[in-house]
């Protein structure tokens, strides 16, 4: 605070020099201790550590620094403000005098029962397991004296514990973990359509439907139903490439799904069209289709030779005889269907090829049905 000597009320003379206060109070503290107010602490290190005695002697403009904290550095002696530890010169002369450190430390424990103190591990910042319990030892100790063993005494608890744990879990087995995967089928259900492809479905359902309904009433397709279609396919390949493919062939197996697209439900149709797909790229899918069409075509043919349809059965057993005669062109699903030959009840002659097999077996069973015919 800065008083004005004109106007201040309190003064006080210490030696040739008048020093004016605010207040009584003021006066009183500065004239019961001048030097703490004349020497501030951080000025004079022997205010800060009167107990350090002669501090080490430096050349003139040498750096003083905190050996703890070598990043504090000050132009004079002083404290460090991080520990308190006194500052020590850069670059030290010769003489240094005595040690603060070591004049401060021999104040402080000057009593050897200060530094035993100090110094003591019997202090509560210990660690407990540092120490043996008192109670634990009184413990064992009247467990010897009457011989009882604790490390028996656990070894039969645990022996008991462990048979009823046996009896509990007898013949007990878990189910083995299964891992669970997802097929493609699934993984396209799941992935959510785009929006172009959505519309190319539903289009192309509707044409479908279309040509659909009017099988269904026995007329025949008209010519604008055939390019209407034929339209849609070509707009859903651009989106899908082998879309159209792919979904005829969902939608000859399934016809609802033609309806369902055509309402705007694609999610079924996409997800017959990428089972079509799988079985398109995957010569073993497309083998396990193969039997199981041609198991469905034989029993049908079986079907309309017992009701005596000999024309349709006749029909049916030439599409066969083309399909089996088609088969050399897919040599990958040819070679598949060898693997499946017992399924397709042939016995494989060397030489031969699975489609001229199949397509004796179709003549065999017409040649077998006109003799019993006769």
């Amino acid at each position: 605070m800065t008083v004005d000597p004109a106007t201040a009320k309190h003064q006080h003379e210490l030696g040739e020099t008048k020093y004016y206060f605010c207040s009584a109070g003021c006066k009183a503290k500065f004239a019961s201790n001048p030097d703490r107010y004349l020497n501030p602490a951080g000025t004079d290190p022997a205010v800060l550590h009167p107990a350090m005695g002669t501090l080490p002697q430096a050349a003139e403009g040498s750096v003083w620094t905190c050996p703890m904290h070598p990043e504090v550095r000050r132009s004079g002696p002083d404290s460090c403000p991080i520990c308190g530890m006194a500052l020590e010169p850069l670059e030290p002369t010769l003489d240094e005098g005595p040690n603060p450190e070591l004049i401060d430390f021999t104040r402080r424990f000057a009593d050897q029962r200060q530094l035993v103190r100090a110094m003591s591990r019997d202090r509560g910042k210990d660690m407990a397991g540092d120490y043996a319990r008192p109670e634990q030892d009184q413990a064992r100790a009247f467990a010897d004296r009457r011989e009882i063993r604790f490390p028996e005494l656990a070894r039969q608890v645990a022996e008991k514990v462990r048979d009823k744990a046996r009896g509990m879990f007898a013949g007990f087995r878990p189910k083995p973990t299964s891992e669970k995967t997802t097929s493609p089928e699934r993984i396209a259900a799941d992935r959510p359509l785009a929006p172009s492809q959505a519309r190319a479905i539903e289009r192309y359902g509707r044409a479908a439907a279309d040509i659909g309904r009017m099988r269904e009433k026995g007329l025949p397709v008209l010519a604008h139903q055939e390019q209407a279609l034929a339209k849609a396919g070509d707009a859903l390949d651009q989106v899908r490439p082998n879309g159209a493919r792919d979904l005829a062939s969902a939608i000859e197996r399934d016809p609802q799904l033609a309806r369902a697209a055509a309402e705007g439900n694609t999610g079924g149709a996409a997800k017959a069209m990428e089972v079509e797909r799988q079985v398109r790229i995957d010569p073993e899918k497309r083998a396990g289709r193969f039997v199981e069409q041609w198991q469905d075509m034989k029993a049908a043919r079986a079907s309309m030779e017992r009701a005596g349809d000999r024309a349709g059965a006749e029909k049916l057993g030439k599409r066969m005889e083309s399909i089996a005669g088609g088969l050399h062109r897919d040599p990958q699903l040819e070679s598949a269907l060898k693997r499946h030959a017992p399924e397709l009840a042939l016995n494989m002659e060397r030489g031969r090829s699975i489609g001229q097999e199949l397509a004796q077996s179709v003549g065999q069973g017409r040649d077998r049905d006109r003799g019993m015919s006769r």
